[in-house]
């Protein structure tokens, strides 16, 4: 089984992967967008993803690690962008939402860790739901794309963030998660019921690491665009209101290490009266950073819509047919007695079994 492996295809997918996703990180905060370390990691990653493919669909006569039969239904390539797209909403907030916590409504930490819970919480409660929904409310499809709108509403919403709105922000916060949580538990286990039972852990696999990567894709994008926007509103915030309350000109480069470092102290000439005007221009900052980051939400959000559409309802799937039970199951199957062997009371009817016992 170990010779059998696509060692080919698992380097170039970790390859093109890893590289991609360097390219996205560097990108406008530790290289310019232009410059040859990001293109070439971005352009080589990409090249390398498609050679996977390629390799997959044209080349590899073994068993592939993503064999492209599995994309040829329909149904299971949008059940997979679904959860794909939901992955993106979900790992970018957990890193996003302490920085929001943090930056715009308290320095407690006790406090930014309570109020971080906002995230896993309503995922969780929101995939406790979808777990339920998907065996006992029908339509399916349905409720993938009434949850993927309203969640993707709820994120979008976020761009509102602001000091004056602490409880709208947790609201909409909690409330974006849990239907997206919702439409994760919909997936999750609505992939295996699409399959035959040889397939399901191929199935599985297949979605887990697409969807990582789209996660991971997500991080990348949205913290280059709250670095590459805070790069920008910094300096165009703080600077003005910092000379107008009477810091020196020449001590600009030290208050811009000093906020960095957290502590507006150490910058000579620095008073109460200029700490708190810089302090409250780069909370702005941050908010201006913060709205760009979720309005780039709203087109993966119409993705999430788009593809709802295109997953099957699970009506047909739901029903207590099995390939093959592992032990009998009392009066539903008959019971072997003792020293009787499982084959004999497979032959034998179900009533003939209960009759015996």
């Amino acid at each position: 089984m170990f010779k059998e492996l696509d060692f080919v295809g698992i380097f170039l997918f970790c390859a093109g992967t890893v590289l991609f996703l360097i390219g996205i990180s560097w990108g406008g905060s530790t290289y310019p967008w232009k410059s040859a370390k990001v293109v070439s990691c971005v352009v080589v990653g990409g090249m390398t993803l498609v050679a996977f493919a390629v390799w997959e669909s044209l080349i590899f006569k073994g068993v592939p690690l993503m064999p492209p039969r599995l994309f040829k239904k329909i149904g299971y390539v949008a059940i997979v962008i679904v959860a794909s797209v939901g992955a993106m909403v979900y790992y970018s907030l957990t890193i996003l939402w302490p920085t929001i916590i943090g930056t715009v409504y308290t320095t407690d930490v006790v406090k930014i860790g309570l109020q971080s819970s906002v995230v896993g919480g309503g995922i969780l409660l929101g995939q406790c739901f979808g777990g339920f929904a998907l065996s006992y409310i029908p339509k399916v499809k349905w409720q993938l794309v009434i949850c993927s709108t309203i969640g993707g509403a709820f994120v979008a919403a976020l761009s509102s963030v602001s000091p004056d709105h602490h409880a709208m922000t947790i609201a909409f916060g909690v409330l974006g998660c849990f239907f997206i949580g919702w439409v994760d538990n919909i997936t999750f286990p609505g992939v295996t019921l699409l399959w035959e039972a040889q397939d399901i852990g191929l199935a599985t696999g297949v979605l887990g690491s697409i969807r990582a990567l789209g996660g991971a894709i997500a991080q990348s994008i949205y913290v280059s665009i709250l670095d590459n926007k805070m790069a920008d509103y910094l300096p165009k915030y703080v600077i003005p209101a910092a000379e107008n309350a009477g810091l020196p000109a020449s001590e600009i480069p030290t208050l811009f290490s000093a906020i960095t470092a957290g502590n507006l102290t150490i910058v000579p000439g620095m008073t109460p009266a200029i700490e708190a005007v810089v302090g409250a221009q780069v909370t702005r900052a941050y908010i201006s950073s913060f709205k760009i980051v979720f309005f780039a939400t709203i087109p993966f959000s119409a993705l999430l819509i788009t593809m709802s559409f295109l997953v099957p309802n699970m009506e047909q799937f739901l029903h207590h047919n099995v390939a093959k039970r592992l032990q009998h199951m009392g009066k539903l199957d008959g019971e072997a007695r003792e020293g009787q062997s499982i084959e004999k009371v497979e032959k034998e009817p179900v009533g003939a079994a209960e009759g015996n016992q």
